[in-house]
């Protein structure tokens, strides 16, 4: 889509200074920019805004540590989503939540990952099962997932999953590790 609206986050003299606080405030077909740093922070798409680009800049930009909803680092909910040049990192929940923290949770609509690194956490990327999503996911790169799984009486299970596509309408995986 062509973006009716840029919004820049960075650590200072941006319109944000963090990407969660840009996605709160985010209108329909925003493209939001993050610069290249490492945020502590978690973002919950809403619904109202159905389409938006996230991009890293500079650099990739760094989602490390916080985890939203007990779900992810980024949450998404809207019609289409695109992220790209993202950095997920140090992702856990504990085992009465599932122990199923990832870099980007898809609740609802399409998403294409483009150009982004999946690391040190508990999984990757994971969906909802809306029997309706196409998710494309390229250039990317999944590493070290898995991390501060146990079981316990909630969770007797200790598997993890990279990428976990659920009953959606199309997936495609493209020039991705």
């Amino acid at each position: 889509f062509i973006p009716r609206r840029v919004i820049h986050v960075c650590k200072s003299g941006c319109d944000y200074k963090l990407p969660s606080q840009a996605i709160a405030n985010g209108e329909d077909y925003d493209l939001i920019l993050v610069q290249s740093g490492t945020y502590a922070d978690c973002a919950a798409v809403p619904p109202k805004i159905a389409h938006v680009s996230i991009r890293g800049f500079g650099g990739m930009a760094h989602m490390k540590g916080v985890v939203c909803e007990h779900k992810a680092a980024l949450v998404v909910t809207g019609t289409q989503t695109v992220i790209e040049n993202f950095e997920f990192s140090d992702l856990h929940i504990s085992c009465e939540f599932g122990q199923n923290a990832v870099g980007i949770r898809l609740q609802a609509g399409d998403l294409l990952v483009h150009n982004s690194y999946f690391h040190d956490s508990q999984g990757g990327i994971l969906t909802a099962n809306t029997r309706t999503s196409n998710v494309a996911v390229s250039n990317s790169h999944f590493a070290r997932l898995g991390r501060e799984i146990t079981q316990c009486a909630a969770n007797p299970f200790t598997w993890f999953h990279n990428i976990y596509i659920g009953v959606e309408a199309s997936f495609t995986l493209r020039n991705s590790i």
